[in-house]
């Protein structure tokens, strides 16, 4: 192999990373295809000085954790639970690129960490480690030769080492932080004063420890020039309901695209969508027990430049014989309360809208012939309603009735029918899905689908949690 063109050399080692072969998604560790590649680059490596010249630098443009593979579970409750950990090998890591071979740190372009230390294993690794240690200056120092049951040590050893690793990769272009098990609040876990230039890519797993909201705005301090951003979380990201940032607000004129899972409150997404004014894609879902209102003014920061703006709540599957939390009887008097959405007529640049149908009406609302055409902008191209739990009958029949005078750039309709609805129902949901004839007459696409209960925010998160059996959220890209 010694005697090929270095670009034929540089093709083969390409063809075995992860990152080379899946540009724009996120790096893992979860598969045995992905490893043996890695392995397979690694042994390049020591095939001969030439080789290693090429191989070396491709090996190190990814490193993964790996450690995401959940499975959900159902018969005693909705939960998840993860599949068997391997060791992340993020002492070596940093070992190599720092103190070893640091000529390698600028070639790490895409970085998947897992901010858990329950298995994580330090056997072997304390040289490793005082050496990294010495290297930094630190005069903290660990001893992780004990028991594993040694929690806290383990958590201040592997928060200390994820956060230098970001920091020691300054052409980082994408990330992903899954913070699945912090035993604790979130405070300080996130380098500070660290600037990444060349970062496009970031996303945040909280799974399901809390986030405090200036955390979050210290996060997106690390990517000045930030393009894409994904904030999930499992019951909600954030501790309490304050909205403050530390220090200076995020400031993020490139960021065009953001999708968020798991907000508190609506004041939170406000100031997140006033740091990002060119944002033209937003995907917004929340849980049942914090429902917000989508208005106007909380898009405000975004009017002139949001193109695409998708929202629903992603409801739990139904245990036993119990019934979704809309079509229970006794949620009527309490959803009555609630606002729905408002108009975005004045959103002259949205081609693209996701709403959940409980949006449009709460659960004892009479359809509304001009619910629909009050609430669309003439620059829609596509429209879908997710989770569907009643007719629509009216409100459709008025929208394909005026859209070619009003609404003449609607192509596409799409409408996600909640997998379970009440009985009472079925008769109105039918005729909604008879309308489907007159969209397709009218040179609009028409398309009838369930939607499955237990939507996991994960699933937002392009490339991580492979091998996980999870619902996707509906209508997501």
């Amino acid at each position: 192999m010694d005697l090929l063109p270095v670009e034929i050399l540089t093709q083969i080692c390409e063809y075995l990373c992860f990152h080379c072969q899946n540009p724009g998604v996120f790096p893992h560790a979860d598969t045995t295809q992905v490893c043996d590649a890695k392995r397979a680059l690694a042994r390049l490596c020591r095939t001969s000085k030439a080789i290693s010249a090429v191989a070396h630098p491709v090996l190190y443009h990814y490193y993964a954790t790996g450690n995401l593979s959940i499975e959900e579970l159902y018969s005693n409750g909705n939960y998840t639970r993860s599949l068997d950990r391997q060791h992340d090998f993020l002492t070596r890591f940093l070992h190599t690129i720092i103190v070893g071979r640091p000529e390698l740190a600028p070639h790490v372009v895409s970085m998947q960490l897992v901010c858990q230390y329950g298995f994580v294993s330090y056997t072997g690794l304390q040289p490793i480690l005082d050496d990294l240690v010495d290297h930094e200056g630190k005069t903290r120092r660990w001893d992780v030769s004990g028991p594993t049951s040694n929690v806290w040590v383990f958590k201040e050893v592997h928060t200390w080492l994820w956060k230098l690793a970001i920091r020691s990769c300054p052409r980082l272009q994408s990330l992903l932080i899954c913070c699945e098990n912090l035993a604790g609040p979130s405070d300080g876990i996130f380098p500070r004063g660290v600037r990444l230039p060349m970062l496009r890519t970031l996303g945040l797993h909280t799974g399901d420890y809390p986030i405090h909201f200036h955390d979050i705005g210290t996060l997106l301090h690390l990517g000045p020039n930030l393009e894409v951003f994904y904030l999930n979380g499992e019951t909600g990201w954030l501790d309490g309901a304050a909205v403050s940032w530390s220090g200076d607000s995020p400031n993020l004129p490139k960021m065009r695209r953001m999708l968020i899972s798991g907000p508190d409150s609506p004041d939170q997404v406000y100031h997140l969508l006033k740091s990002v004014p060119s944002l033209e894609y937003l995907e917004l879902y929340w849980f049942p027990n914090t429902w917000f209102t989508i208005t106007s003014v909380l898009l405000e920061p975004v009017r002139k430049t949001l193109k695409s703006l998708r929202y629903a709540c992603l409801v739990r599957r139904p245990l036993g014989s119990r019934q979704p939390f809309w079509i229970q009887p006794s949620v009527e008097s309490t959803d009555s309360r609630r606002t729905v959405a408002g108009t975005l007529r004045d959103f002259t640049a949205l081609e693209e809208l996701s709403i959940d149908c409980r949006a449009l009406y709460r659960v004892g609302d009479q359809d509304e012939a001009d619910r629909l055409v009050s609430l669309l902008p003439s620059s829609i191209r596509s429209l879908r309603i997710s989770y569907l739990f009643r007719g629509l009958q009216s409100s459709l029949r008025q929208l394909v009735e005026v859209a070619p005078a009003k609404f003449p750039r609607l192509k596409h309709v799409e409408i996600g029918v909640a997998e379970l609805t009440a009985p009472e129902h079925e008769t109105s949901i039918a005729e909604t899905e008879s309308l489907g004839a007159r969209f397709r007459a009218s040179g609009i696409d028409f398309v009838w689908m369930a939607d499955l209960f237990s939507a996991n925010g994960r699933t937002l998160l392009p490339g991580a949690y492979v091998g996980s059996s999870l619902v996707p959220v509906p209508g997501s890209t």
